[in-house]
């Protein structure tokens, strides 16, 4: 069995090279392969990058793709039997990849599994609202409604069988989708608390408000346009319409005292805007990459 670890890199100069290094630290007999695809950066991550091309497939990115196409890419030159999907912006134990695997062996018929994420802290990072965490806090493996795409551990044949991530997402909502596709096919997402990976969270976007508020809000009108249409699709335009507008003003009153109100303004005057849109998908542009290692 071969794991296939893919890395999408977006400026992550800050948390790239430990998470790295953290899976080159692994005590494991496991055969592995690391891939890296950085979306454009314009930071130091391609000089990091030069210190890893013998022990990473390190793919170049002209374009910055986003999380969904970026993973897409990395899986074209994917050579392993499972896909581990990891944010730039976490670490993994010595053990890690040894555990994933246990599960495997103890329930043949598994094809996903999620790590417990941790915060800096030692709290446990639980994704979902307040009715769906509760199962992230179980301490035995289960199987759970939905996963998060900072840690995702997937058969490539269950991967490839849903269509992988889907590309009309530039960056959040493609793991709500992904699990969804997976679960319409029969499979099963089981999450094995066992097995913990440290999730800085938030770092990798935290510094793009203004995009991760549009992509959020226009993930969220494709996702619900995808799987549910009609009805649930109206009413998810009118809360955010209501929700938008409200944030719209509140930012507007104080836009003249600092950038950041500015910067928000234009962010929700542009989610309404896409409110009224029919079609939610991402348009990218044509692929361009490089192998440089």
């Amino acid at each position: 069995m071969k794991i296939s670890i893919i890395i999408v890199n977006y400026n992550g100069e800050t948390f790239l090279a430990n998470c790295i290094d953290s899976i080159l630290n692994s005590e494991t007999n496991l055969e592995y392969e690391i891939i890296i695809v950085d979306n454009a950066s314009t930071d130091k991550s391609l000089a990091i990058l030069e210190n890893y091309k013998k022990s990473c497939k390190i793919i170049k990115n002209f374009n910055n793709s986003g999380f969904s196409k970026g993973n897409n890419i990395g899986v074209n030159y994917a050579s392993g039997d499972y896909l581990f999907f990891l944010n730039n912006d976490t670490l993994l134990e010595k053990d890690t990849l040894s555990k994933l695997v246990r599960l495997l062996s103890e329930k043949q018929s598994i094809n996903v599994i999620i790590p417990k994420l941790l915060n800096e802290d030692g709290t446990l990072q639980a994704p979902g609202g307040l009715l769906g965490r509760w199962r992230f806090r179980s301490a035995e493996p289960c199987v759970i409604p939905f996963a998060a795409g900072a840690a995702f551990f997937i058969s490539k044949k269950a991967y490839l069988a849903v269509g992988g991530f889907d590309n009309n997402y530039y960056f959040y909502n493609e793991d709500i989708d992904l699990s969804k596709s997976l679960q319409k096919k029969g499979y099963k997402l089981f999450y094995d608390p066992r097995v913990s990976i440290l999730h800085y969270g938030g770092l990798s976007t935290g510094f793009r408000k203004f995009h991760s508020i549009i992509e959020g809000y226009r993930g969220g009108f494709y996702l619900c346009q995808k799987f549910y249409g009609g009805l649930i699709l109206q009413i998810y335009r009118i809360l955010m319409l209501l929700y938008s507008s409200i944030k719209y003003v509140f930012h507007s009153v104080f836009m003249g005292f600092n950038s950041n109100h500015k910067e928000m303004g234009a962010a929700y005057k542009q989610l309404i805007k896409i409110n009224f849109k029919q079609d939610f998908q991402f348009k990218h542009p044509v692929e361009n990459v490089k192998v440089l290692s």
